[in-house]
């Protein structure tokens, strides 16, 4: 989600950037010195190879974490220096140069993206427990079953036991009558 938003972010800054460097000086309100306007063409530049890469083969998050890094390097290096330039700069300069909110929001979702790398999230699902059913005993085990013989394996049939010898000491009667 980070890396959309520095996308959209440095399409933002970009689209920016590259319509004040070409409008105000067509309307002659541009009263930058030409080191700030080169060095925010060049961000812009940046920005705008930065784009056709990510249509041709996407982006990593490092390359859109350089974009703004430049971009907040280049706006410390022009606060800094219009602090010892003696100009006044109108708030729509502020569009090239830019401003300490432009180094505020870059820098927040760069420490977010990165800040959120290092961590694994977890969701935590929560599930309802069914109720509890009525306890039956435990069922016994269920004692194994030999295979039955296929029908190549034919299992010989038991043969015929001979009879039980009968038992001596008692008569039958049959025998006594004779």
């Amino acid at each position: 989600m980070y890396k959309k938003i520095l996308l959209f972010l440095m399409l933002v800054d970009c689209a920016c950037r590259g319509c004040a460097i070409i409008v105000l000086p067509m309307l002659g309100e541009l009263h930058l010195p030409v080191f700030l306007i080169a060095l925010s063409a060049l961000i812009t530049v940046l920005g705008i190879g930065l784009i056709v890469k990510f249509v041709r083969s996407g982006l990593r998050l490092a390359h859109l974490a350089l974009f703004h890094l430049c971009s907040i390097g280049s706006a410390v290096a022009s606060l800094v220096s219009l602090w010892f330039w003696p100009i006044n700069v109108p708030i729509i300069e502020t569009l090239i140069t830019g401003s300490l909110l432009t180094i505020l929001v870059n820098g927040t979702f760069l420490a977010l993206a990165y800040h959120k790398k290092h961590y694994l999230t977890v969701q935590q699902r929560t599930q309802q427990l069914p109720a509890p059913k009525e306890q039956t005993p435990p069922t016994p085990p269920i004692p194994p079953v030999e295979p039955l013989p296929s029908s190549k394996e034919q299992a010989p049939l038991p043969k015929k036991q001979p009879p039980a010898p009968k038992a001596k000491g008692k008569k039958n009667k049959k025998n006594k009558k004779k």
